[in-house]
């Protein structure tokens, strides 16, 4: 919010019942989902640049002000939960984001874990899915 503003963050319990279909980049299953939402009064986001928000590298900052990996590092780690984000935006209105994560037993651990849904010996998520890859050190 290069202007200031008043940014405002929100949880709530948000159920998905059977036939409900809830917009977002990730669809959603039917349950209970813990709901995350960031709302802030800045400038908000032009219609043009919403279909990229989630793209890698993708910045309107100019050059050495940003990478561009923020937005797309969320949308990975929502993902692998199985979760969904959404986004609202209005030009000099401001801009809400959505985050969508299952509850309930087991849910977390259902999606954290890798490909295959293995862990490693300690009970960790295994995000290689079973496979190792070689120290640098060891490779030909």
């Amino acid at each position: 919010m290069p202007d200031g503003g008043i940014l405002t963050i929100a949880s709530r319990t948000l159920a998905i019942m059977p036939g409900e279909r809830l917009d977002g980049v990730l669809p959603l299953s039917v349950g209970e989902y813990l709901s995350i939402e960031v709302t802030d009064t800045g400038i908000g986001i032009p219609p043009e640049q919403m279909e990229h928000l989630f793209e890698p590298f993708f910045t309107t900052k100019g050059s050495g002000k940003g990478t561009g990996l923020g937005l797309s590092a969320v949308y990975g780690a929502v993902k692998r939960h199985r979760g969904s984000v959404r986004v609202s935006s209005l030009v000099g209105r401001g801009t809400t984001f959505q985050i969508l994560l299952p509850q309930g037993v087991g849910a977390a651990r259902a999606g954290s874990h890798g490909p295959r849904g293995q862990s490693d010996q300690r009970g960790r998520p295994d995000p290689g899915g079973g496979r190792r890859r070689k120290p640098a050190s060891e490779r030909p």
